[in-house]
């Protein structure tokens, strides 16, 4: 019988050690079940973080690196991806005239890694990392505006709990009068497994 021993990752210079272990299920000690490894892999492809594309052998990989004893190290491979996106776009209708829109989207998003140089910034490390998910949308409209910034934790404090916290402003104009709003949304979610959450 084996039993996992250290875990060792490669690949990953920009999200955190913890995100990539708290998707593997494999912890120092534990007895080692060889289809755990594959869970694991899968694990990690969802996290949408690293390169998947199976039609090239580019994948998330969890091995055993073979040893001498009862305790086997584990090697995690990965290859981080893009994991931001930047849109801009615009239309004209009746009901809400002209209206453009901007939004920027992170996936791997921290909230709490500032940047220590302006090399951060150009080495993409500045405020990114620890898997939470940003989105920042604007409306700006000639009868409509909408503004929002939201933050994802998809894992909070390491538990199976989800926290969304979002901030928005809208503004109409009418014929009589404009309407504005102002307010905030927070979500808690809780995942059943680690396919499935609510």
């Amino acid at each position: 019988q084996s039993y996992v021993g250290e875990t060792i990752i490669v690949g990953n210079n920009v999200t955190q050690d913890r995100i990539i272990r708290r998707m593997l299920g494999l912890y120092p000690g534990q007895i080692l079940q060889y289809p755990e490894l594959k869970n694991a892999e899968n694990n990690l492809g969802r996290l949408g973080l690293f390169e998947t594309n199976p039609e090239v052998g580019q994948r998330p990989s969890v091995t055993v690196i073979d040893s001498d004893g009862p305790f086997k190290d584990i090697l995690v491979k990965v290859q981080e991806t893009r994991t931001g996106t930047f849109m801009v776009g615009a239309g004209v209708n009746s009901n809400s005239g002209l209206v453009g829109t901007i939004s920027l989207n992170e996936r791997n998003f921290d909230l709490f890694r500032l940047p220590t140089s302006f090399a951060d910034f150009i080495d993409g490390r500045a405020f990114r990392g620890a898997g939470q998910e940003l989105r920042i949308e604007a409306m700006p409209g000639t009868q409509i505006q909408r503004y929002t910034i939201s933050i994802r934790e998809p894992m909070l404090f390491d538990q199976p709990y989800s926290l969304l916290d979002s901030v928005y402003y809208r503004d109409r104009i009418y014929n009589e009068y404009t309407e504005g709003r102002l307010g905030t949304r927070i979500n808690l979610g809780h995942q059943f497994t680690k396919e499935i959450g609510a």
